[in-house]
């Protein structure tokens, strides 16, 4: 291997981990290729004048990616947080306007804000005029406001109508300064 002769760099071994399939998906010489790699990452340092600084992790309050008490860098993965499916019935008696809540335990969520949404929402019978609200988060869970259109029935007895919502979210980590 050839020495790097730029004294403006460092660099740092990289370990690669794989899992090996059938030769018939690649060539035996591929593998043998992977498996004797000797990888390594270049980070630059930068100069100001005669002073010399080796690169760090951002403190910017936005930055996610960390150097742990190991000094190796972290990056937290999304998380997956499944909502089971829960039911509400806009019952005869719920007159247009009146809002039925619909909650979902969101154990592990701190903010919607970092929260890829992929809720859904069932109504019967299908054509029932309904409203559901944006989502909010409280004590641990998403909560939804769903309410009866006004419609054609000035009184009771309304049509019956229920919402079935349920989905994931996909919780991006929230950063904290450094």
């Amino acid at each position: 291997m050839a020495v790097n002769q730029d004294s403006y760099t460092q660099s740092v071994p990289v370990s690669l981990s794989f899992t090996r399939q059938g030769n018939d998906c690649i060539t035996p010489a591929f593998w043998e290729a992977l498996e004797r790699a000797n990888l390594r990452v270049t980070l630059p340092t930068t100069t100001t004048g005669s002073t010399t600084t080796v690169v760090e992790a951002s403190s910017l309050s936005d930055n996610i990616a960390r150097i742990d008490s190991e000094g190796k860098v972290y990056v937290p993965g999304i998380t997956k947080v499944e909502l089971a499916e829960q039911t509400v019935t806009l019952s005869n008696l719920t007159a247009p306007g009146v809002l039925v809540e619909i909650a979902f335990a969101a154990t592990g969520v701190a903010d919607l804000e970092n929260a890829l949404q992929n809720i859904s929402f069932r109504v019967s019978p299908p054509e029932a005029a309904v409203y559901i609200s944006p989502p909010r988060l409280t004590s641990g869970y998403i909560k939804f406001d769903v309410y009866r259109v006004q419609s054609t029935e000035t009184a009771a007895p309304y049509p019956v109508i229920s919402v079935t919502g349920s989905g994931r979210l996909f919780v991006i980590p929230s950063p904290s300064p450094a």
